[in-house]
């Protein structure tokens, strides 16, 4: 149906367009910017997918660090009341005994193992 323009009917009224009609490539162009924001929605809904991927991953990172930060600081209570008790038990070693053992050029496995873990225990806070 083509309505008359100016209440006058004419062979040539199809022809004519109704002003602000919107021609083909009026039609084509909004058609491409409806595509364009429906792939620039697509788009920002996988950034923000990828955004929240990341996100979650540095959270999950920060509770294993808390986590493991938490276990050293417990070893490091643990190694300091190991220290405290070895540098009581070097002291409660009588002169006499500290003489022989300074005195043995090649003491036995456990008595060396036993320095060694000692000497360790006394100087950790070097290392």
């Amino acid at each position: 149906w083509n309505p008359p323009l100016c209440g006058v009917s004419s062979p040539m009224a199809p022809m004519v367009a109704w002003p602000g009609a919107l021609g083909a490539d009026d039609v084509r162009g909004a058609t491409q910017k409806v595509r364009e924001l429906q792939a620039a929605e697509a788009e920002a809904l996988n950034v923000e997918a990828e955004r929240a991927a990341v996100v979650h991953h540095h959270e999950e990172q920060h509770k294993t660090i808390t986590s493991e930060l938490q276990q050293l600081q417990e070893a490091g209570e643990f190694f300091s009341s190991i220290r405290s008790n070895c540098a009581e038990a070097v002291r409660g070693i009588p002169r006499r005994q500290m003489v022989e053992i300074r005195q043995l050029k090649h003491p036995p496995a456990a008595v060396r193992r036993v320095l060694e873990a000692t000497w360790f225990a006394l100087k950790c806070d070097k290392f």
